[in-house]
């Protein structure tokens, strides 16, 4: 599963194509994982990240 750092690069790059080729088109998926926060919350979100 990728890192929020492997996210932002490729949002990054699927903005940049964008701006290059406006008929480019992109989509972002939000999943909530159950019971992920407790990682995030215990160990912290760069654990989580990883």
């Amino acid at each position: 599963m990728p890192n929020r750092a492997l996210f932002m690069d490729r949002l990054s790059h699927a903005f940049s194509r964008y701006k290059r080729y406006h008929q480019y088109q992109f989509a972002v998926i939000f999943i909530d994982l159950d019971r992920f926060k407790v990682v995030n919350d215990s160990l912290g979100h760069l654990a989580g990240d990883k």
